[in-house]
């Protein structure tokens, strides 16, 4: 017996006996039958309309005690399954319910704690009121464990009830590989919280039995000779195991169990959060998933979807042939070549330098992609060398970059009669994040866009007054 105690870190109970009893719960128990089984544990001489029962429901949030009152509530219950397996205490009251008159009333002095109707505030049902008051101690009244209650209570051997399994599986289904069936069959394990064991699993048979030794529940699955297909041969779909095979740590929650639910919230390359995968787990699969499985399971996802970087790789040759035939329009392309450089992170680091021309309708067009670990200068030469052998030196071209001395350096020495330029853009904001010009800014575009060399004179003067640190940079590294 106890009271429930609203304290500035939630719910809390505050236990009067100090009593911890077991009770035997079968999953398909009525609320009138868990009622019964309540008042043979604790041994109550009352009437079953005066036993309260409530919990507070597993929740990262602070929420209000739960009362269970009719058989919803009571199903309810059973599926508030943690991430080990385990359902919340339940907490049991008495109240005194032989006056006469309404419900709300006050009533006559019980032998028990007082009732309290406020608690209807947040219950809609109020057919059970309880009392609550301030602090509490973590001790009372209820736990599922059905072989302690046998060995603690004598209550002998439970009546045999039966439920199935949510598959849906029939005999002669097929299969189109033994991976999906095995998928399917975790999935129901974890929704309707049982769970079974593999007598035998090799490429060519799967034979699967529930854990509990005197459950019925059974499938048999073979392959077919001539295909990876597979077909059941032999199943029983319903269970007859108690509740202690219930509270087991969810075993058959796999990364592609988790990841095939995922699969379909993945839209343009993007996929939900961690915190989202852990409610599509939760609604989907009726338990909590902690947080670095589902980062696990969306780096799963995430290669189905995108493939992984190896299997990338192995796509450049057919890349490179398909940019070959589609890529014609390059022969009538400007002589002005662009060459960047993206880094490359996660997984393979790197950077991968890119050359892209245009024509004279402003089409792109790429012409050479290369990855090396590094900007260097002999990285560099060796990416100009490649380009030579599809791009001629002439004295018309020009090639355009970001002002990165490594390939500067490169260009001059395997372009000789070619010429290049800085990218304007890229040049702005490395002032603007290493020398902390951007104020000034304006007077750098005023001269690179000037077509007189006195209108340039003026404004790289300005500029030189107002920023000499950047001016510095113009002049003495980038040869401004």
């Amino acid at each position: 017996m106890g009271e429930w105690v609203n304290t500035p870190r939630g719910w809390k109970w505050r236990s009067f006996t100090k009593v911890t009893l077991p009770i035997a719960v079968h999953r398909n128990n009525s609320y009138d039958e868990l009622v019964a089984s309540v008042k043979q544990s604790e041994d109550l001489d009352c009437a079953s309309s005066n036993v309260v029962i409530s919990y507070l429901m597993n929740s990262t949030e602070k929420v209000n005690p739960t009362i269970i009152n009719n058989d919803a509530r009571v199903s309810l219950y059973m599926m508030d399954v943690d991430a080990n397996g385990f359902r919340p205490v339940l907490r049991i009251n008495v109240v005194d319910r032989s006056f006469e008159g309404p419900m709300n009333s006050s009533p006559s002095p019980p032998w028990c704690p007082t009732v309290d109707d406020n608690l209807n505030d947040y219950e809609s049902d109020g057919d059970h009121p309880m009392n609550m008051k301030d602090d509490c101690v973590y001790t009372e009244d209820v736990s599922l464990d059905s072989q302690d209650a046998e060995e603690d209570c004598g209550t002998g051997s439970q009546p045999v009830h039966s439920f199935f399994d949510g598959t849906n599986f029939y005999r002669d289904q097929i299969f189109a590989y033994k991976k999906q069936l095995k998928m399917l069959l975790d999935g129901a394990a974890l929704r309707q919280s049982f769970d079974y064991r593999m007598e035998k699993s090799c490429t060519k048979l799967l034979k699967a039995k529930c854990v509990s030794p005197g459950c019925g529940w059974l499938l048999r699955a073979r392959k077919y000779e001539i295909s990876d297909r597979f077909h059941i041969y032999k199943y029983v779909g319903e269970h007859t195991c108690d509740v202690e095979h219930v509270t087991r740590k969810h075993k058959k929650m796999s990364s592609e169990l988790i990841a095939s639910l995922c699969i379909n919230h993945f839209r343009d390359g993007k996929g939900p959060s961690i915190s989202e995968i852990q409610r599509i787990v939760f609604k989907e699969l009726h338990c909590h998933a902690i947080y670095w499985m589902c980062w696990k399971r969306s780096v799963i996802t995430k290669n189905i979807i995108r493939g992984t970087p190896e299997h990338e790789y192995a796509c450049l040759q057919v890349f490179s042939h398909m940019v070959e035939l589609l890529n014609s329009g390059y022969s009538y392309s400007i002589m002005v070549i662009i060459v960047d450089g993206t880094y490359l992170y996660r997984k393979y680091e790197g950077v991968l330098l890119s050359a892209i021309a245009q024509d004279t309708k402003n089409h792109i067009f790429p012409i050479a992609f290369f990855v090396i670990d590094k900007e260097n200068n002999a990285s560099c030469t060796f990416f100009f060398q490649k380009l030579k052998s599809n791009v001629d030196d002439e004295p018309d071209l020009c090639v355009i970059f970001d002002g990165y001395i490594s390939i500067a350096n490169a260009f001059s020495r395997v372009y000789s009669r070619a010429h290049y330029g800085l990218c304007m853009r890229h040049l702005a904001e490395n002032l603007f994040v290493n020398q902390h010009c951007g104020e000034h800014l304006y007077q750098f575009y005023a001269a690179e866009k000037a077509y007189s060399f006195d209108e340039f004179s003026e404004n790289f003067e300005e500029l030189k007054y107002n920023c000499p640190e950047a001016v510095h940079v113009l002049e003495n590294v980038l040869g401004f």
